[in-house]
């Protein structure tokens, strides 16, 4: 198993589709088959009014990366997310060449233009079936 942790990062969202903070470099994608993960957000705006989350991106080169899919339930208030089981996401990573973990964030209503912020740290575990 490699515990990888992400880099804590200010985050920001102005739209209501998700925008991806990469946390760590490229690594070695078939290395992330079971992968799960543990999240902190702090200074998160009221009202449920943005979604945090952990994600990951895939790439067979770095020119050229797939979108980013998201790894676990959002957050939308502050707290932590702590690890539960792996999940099996060799779908996703089993035909990449690479892969890396971040961070996924949104405004939760539709057509929601506003800036929001929001800081965010945690890891992901990875380990191969």
């Amino acid at each position: 198993m490699k515990r990888v942790p992400l880099s804590p990062l200010l985050v920001f969202c102005n739209a209501d589709s998700y925008i991806f903070f990469p946390a760590t470099p490229w690594m070695n994608a078939p290395d992330a088959e079971m992968i799960r993960e543990a999240l902190e957000a702090r200074n998160m705006p009221g009202s449920g009014a943005m979604t945090l989350t952990v994600g990951l991106q895939t790439c067979n080169t770095v020119d050229a990366p797939d979108a980013a899919i998201p790894l676990a339930t959002s957050r939308t208030a502050d707290g932590l997310s702590f690890p539960g089981s792996f999940s099996d996401k060799s779908g996703n990573t089993g035909n990449r060449q690479l892969v890396r973990f971040g961070y996924l964030v949104k405004n939760t209503s539709a057509s929601d233009t506003t800036v929001r912020f929001a800081w965010a740290c945690g890891a992901v575990e990875l380990h191969r079936k």
